[in-house]
């Protein structure tokens, strides 16, 4: 083929694999001065680009003369080309060529310099090459002979490169060099391994921290609400105390002075009726004010002990209001400390208060088994249950007075345990550790 830049030559089956899309480019070799042409220019004009004689010489017009190729002594060379690395240069420094290459963390811009020997058009030998771990493909460098890297990361590479001579003939074992970018500080797996025990233990410190905090909001609402208990339960007491010494017998003394009035009135048949109605309101207001001293602080509990204040509140229970109560009780008198007696009291009658008002049961079960020093106490009835499905974890349904049982039970360290459900009635059950009371 004849063209403006001399003569080439190309297999036939390169180009039909070319134009069939099987080759991605076709290797030409050329002709020109070196091989004894006066001009490199061909140019047919009115006349053919080229023709073969009946010899089977090709004939080529140029701008100076005519070229005659003679096909059968077209020298053809076959021995690849040797490749060479000759040297590698980091930022335009050279650096020693070794086996292993190795380039510090500043040195990401390097180039390699490399060549081939061949006594057949030298300067047309073609290049590829390709750095192993960063290029996937071999790069056409056509015939440069210096491949140019920049911000390669850090790691081992191997760099290849082979070479072909004038017609085509590759060097596919070519050559091949280590190239090993060291990495920054900050690049070593030791870093990374510090950085995670240090992101680790940050994360630790952290948690650790925050549930410190959550632990000493809930110790300090713990103890917030024990205080608060007390201090109502001290409140309760005076206040009894006060009703029942102070009302109470002032009340007791006009009801006596009404009866002895009542004995010695001597005027008028409406006197003696309307001190004994003075009489019966002072009685009732004595009974009333002695109920509301009871609900404040139970006398039982300090002149009877915890069990039998227990089972004296449950027999008042029963009798107002009809439902049957089955009550097994373990001796629980000395298990918990005298002041938090009161606690567990009023746990036992907020169930029961809650039983009578919302449950509609007709039979209650309470029991209080000890065990190990451990106190279990369990409360069950057959009533309606909670209007939905309880589940332990969820917000206590209001109405029930199941937040103030919660509270008293964990002041006392309990494990409280709730299960209800609509139709198959309510069962609070909690185990006390007798010996480890918090307060």
């Amino acid at each position: 083929m004849s063209s403006n830049q001399g003569i080439y030559r190309s297999k036939k089956q390169d180009l039909n694999d070319f134009a069939a899309g099987k080759l991605g480019a076709v290797n030409s070799i050329g002709y020109g001065k070196r091989e004894g042409m006066l001009t490199e220019e061909c140019n047919g004009g009115h006349w053919p680009a080229g023709v073969r004689a009946r010899d089977g010489k090709l004939w080529f017009p140029t701008g100076n003369g005519v070229a005659v190729v003679d096909p059968a002594r077209v020298p053809v060379s076959t021995g690849p080309p040797s490749v060479q690395i000759e040297s590698v240069s980091a930022d335009f420094a050279p650096v020693p060529l070794a086996a292993a290459v190795k380039l510090n963390p500043r040195q990401r811009n390097f180039e390699i310099q490399y060549t081939a020997l061949s006594f057949t058009s030298p300067e047309r030998i073609r290049f590829r090459y390709k750095l192993e771990g960063v290029e996937s493909d071999w790069v056409d460098a056509g015939t440069r002979r210096t491949a140019y890297y920049s911000h390669v990361p850090q790691g081992k590479y191997q760099f290849r490169v082979i070479a072909a001579n004038r017609d085509g003939v590759w060097n596919t074992q070519g050559k091949s060099i280590q190239i090993e970018l060291l990495p920054y500080f900050y690049e070593t797996w030791w870093f990374y391994t510090l950085a995670a025990l240090a992101a680790t233990g940050a994360i630790y410190t952290g948690w650790r921290r925050h549930t410190a905090r959550l632990t000493e909001a809930f110790v300090s609402q713990q103890a917030f609400t024990h205080r608060l208990i007390l201090r109502q339960e001290s409140e309760r007491e005076r206040i009894a105390a006060e009703l029942h010494d102070s009302i109470g017998q002032r009340l007791a003394i006009i009801k006596n002075l009404a009866a002895m009035f009542g004995a010695n009135w001597q005027q008028g048949a409406d006197g003696p009726a309307q001190l004994q109605e003075i009489s019966s309101e002072s009685s009732r207001a004595i009974r009333e004010i002695r109920e509301i001293a009871y609900n404040l602080r139970p006398y039982q509990l300090d002149q009877l002990g915890l069990t039998r204040a227990i089972e004296a509140m449950l027999r008042k229970a029963a009798q107002a209001s009809g439902i049957g109560f089955s009550v097994s009780l373990d001796p629980l008198d000395g298990r918990f400390p005298a002041e938090s007696e009161i606690n567990l009291y009023r746990i036992v009658q907020e169930a029961v208060n809650n039983i009578l008002k919302h449950s509609s049961a007709t039979q209650v079960g309470i029991t209080a088994l000890v065990c190990d020093g451990k106190v279990n106490l369990r409360i069950h009835d057959n009533g309606k249950g909670f209007p939905r499905p309880f589940k332990m974890g969820e917000p206590f349904p209001e109405g029930f007075g199941l937040r103030g049982i919660s509270e008293r039970a964990e002041i006392l360290g309990g494990q409280i345990s709730i299960e209800s459900a609509p139709g198959s009635g309510t069962t609070v059950s909690i185990e006390f550790d007798s010996r480890r009371q918090r307060f």
